[in-house]
């Protein structure tokens, strides 16, 4: 049986198994026939049991092929499967075409070799795609899931492979799977051959900002906070949506800063510390996490809001969340292995007039996530993950201490490798890692650091802003991994487009 989920299930599960070497053509099966394939399901045939039905239909060139499943209360999933015989061990990437329709579901893909290790990738909530959309993951993206003697996946004798919808309820839809590919595929970072010329600016319209700023203002509750979402329940306020809060009402209502200043001054733990989010209603912590980010920008908002309207009564509080953090301070002169963590601690410690402290955080930058061989951020210490907060924050960080060529790599960086398209194609701009599909949070950050192309970037963002002047968090629903997206409409997306629209706060 199949692994239960939560949510409704698109499972493919590679089996396969090889006596010979598969060397020449990467292409395993272009869907164009029905032949082996059989067809499965959960209590089938029964009352309640699940249904399913196989078709060919029209795919990406030719042919592919179509799942129809009914999903009933007893049957939880529904399944297709052919046997291969084949050698991947020459490859290094998996690629396959999806659309489909219905309920958005979850696409799991996973293989099994000979002694039952199972290895697999699990993509959230892609299945009722209208367009076709091309998956593709490195060997190297795959888990352990279960099974096998020594967990180890032997790709030279995998086989069998199944597609399989699974759900814990009734659920009808279909799914089209083509072109299923096995490839050697160059390094997954692309290097760009040049840095961006120059910082590139965009042209603002201060009635998009205007907008924005009212709805931001339209989230704060009695108590201060500001509600990170719209018609979130409960209604969260997460402390670094605080800070851009605050940043934004430090130009355009000074009141509704005093109001939210006021509660965190209360709210700031005996140590100077913040938790990472509070209940906007009741100013009741959200969770119990201690993020140096979260201090740090708050911190870093404080500074800025005292230097933007000459008012220093919270200053001392901005201060005491500096010694919180140059108690977590190392030796190394970090405060984190993460490069956001330490780029936003030098924020704060630079604007608050931690001068040695910043000097140290700095050092620690360039010395230990900077990655001069690839001219970009790293995401950690010893992590060489792609992430974009990293290049665009981190531009923003280099143009301030005069390494403005490190800078203009680093953007360079985060356009070859995450820039992209939504799913439905109506949208370009940048995912936060993947890419997947467009972060309009992110997407603004590279636009306020001068990336190249930025107008056409933005032009992309501002065509989504509600008449109220809210901005989704992204136009697509995705999870994956530590990738979350939500469509919800939020204060960090629409405070950045804030931003955008008048001048980036991260400037010295």
């Amino acid at each position: 049986m199949l692994s239960k989920t939560k949510k409704l299930t698109v499972v493919i599960i590679f089996l396969w198994f090889s006596s010979t070497k598969f060397l020449t053509a990467d292409f395993v099966d272009s869907m164009e026939s029905l032949f082996l394939w059989t067809a499965s399901a959960e209590e089938m045939n029964k009352p309640q049991g699940s249904k399913i039905k196989i078709f060919l239909d029209k795919g990406i060139k030719d042919n592919a092929i179509k799942i129809v499943f009914e999903l009933g209360n007893k049957g939880r999933w529904a399944q297709i499967e052919k046997s291969f015989y084949k050698d991947i061990s020459e490859y290094n990437s998996i690629k396959f075409f999806l659309r489909g329709g219905g309920e958005p579901a979850n696409l799991q893909f996973k293989i099994e070799d000979m002694d039952g290790t199972v290895y697999g990738k699990t993509f959230s909530d892609i299945t009722s795609l209208s367009n076709w959309k091309e998956i593709k993951l490195l060997y190297s993206d795959l888990e352990y899931f279960w099974g096998g003697s020594d967990k180890n996946l032997d790709t030279a004798n995998i086989k069998k492979v199944y597609f399989a919808v699974t759900g814990l309820r009734s659920q009808k839809g279909y799914v089209l799977i083509d072109d299923l590919t096995f490839f050697k595929s160059p390094p997954k970072v692309k290097l760009p051959k040049v840095p961006q010329e120059k910082f590139y600016t965009v042209k603002k319209n201060p009635s998009i900002a205007k907008k924005a700023a009212q709805w931001i203002k339209k989230q704060q509750k009695d108590t201060g906070l500001v509600a990170s979402f719209e018609n979130e329940e409960p209604a969260y306020a997460w402390t670094y949506d605080q800070a851009l809060a605050l940043l934004v009402f430090a130009h355009e209502d000074k009141t509704a800063a005093k109001k939210l200043l006021a509660v965190f001054a209360k709210l700031q733990n005996p140590d100077g510390s913040w938790y990472d989010g509070y209940i906007s209603t009741s100013c009741e912590p959200a969770t119990d996490n201690l993020w140096i980010g979260s201090v740090a920008w708050m911190s870093f908002a404080i500074a800025k809001y005292s230097r933007i309207t000459n008012d220093v009564e919270y200053l001392p509080v901005a201060k005491k969340a500096c010694e919180w953090l140059k108690s977590k301070m190392h030796e190394d002169g970090s405060i984190h292995d993460s490069t956001e963590g330490n780029l936003d601690c030098w924020w704060a410690f630079f604007y608050n007039g931690y001068h040695t402290e910043a000097e140290r955080v700095k050092n620690f930058i360039l010395s230990n996530l900077w990655n001069e061989t690839e001219k970009r951020f790293n995401t950690g210490r010893n992590n060489p993950e792609v992430y974009l907060d990293p290049q665009t924050w981190g531009a923003e960080f280099l143009k301030a201490i005069g390494e403005e060529e490190k800078a203009r790599w680093a953007l360079s960086f985060a356009e070859e490798n995450l820039k992209c398209t939504t799913f439905d194609d109506r949208i370009v701009g940048f995912d936060t890692s993947g890419p997947f599909t467009v972060w309009n949070e992110g997407t603004l950050q590279y636009v306020c650091a001068g990336g190249r192309n930025a107008q056409f970037y933005l032009d992309n963002i501002n065509r989504q802003q509600r008449e109220d002047g809210a901005l989704q968090h992204s136009h697509e629903r995705f999870h994956q991994g530590g990738i979350w997206h939500t469509t919800m409409y939020g204060v960090a997306p629409t405070a950045w487009l804030y931003f955008a629209h008048t001048e980036s706060p991260l400037r010295k």
